[in-house]
């Protein structure tokens, strides 16, 4: 009884198998012939499925990771000799860096 090939490997081997009873095939049923393709069908149209929904995680994760990229290679302005500011202060200064604020995050422009 063949089984549904859950890897690379597993699929392999049950190509070569299948070969073989096609090889062998002398007059008796196709149905055993038949199932074998059946499961090996079924198989790689998990791994298939599989790779889309993989493809599409690694799509996603390398534009969240673009966005960290960039939010870490924004340049960083220290206030020097101490002293507090006020937010009308804080907004001149990042006007003149170029940073706007949007729904609370902040963008280099």
């Amino acid at each position: 009884v063949s089984k549904t090939p859950q890897t690379t490997n597993e699929a392999l081997s049950q190509s070569t198998f299948i070969k073989g009873r096609i090889a062998r095939h002398q007059g008796s049923s196709l149905t055993p012939i038949l199932a074998a393709v059946d499961q090996l069908l079924k198989g790689m149209q998990a791994v298939s499925h599989q790779m889309i929904l993989l493809e599409a995680e690694v799509q996603t994760l390398q534009q969240a990771n673009k966005v960290l990229s960039k939010h870490r290679r924004a340049k960083w302005t220290y206030l020097q000799d101490g002293g507090a500011i006020n937010g009308s202060q804080a907004r001149e200064i990042m006007a003149e860096k170029g940073v706007v604020e949007e729904e609370g995050v902040t963008l280099m422009v």
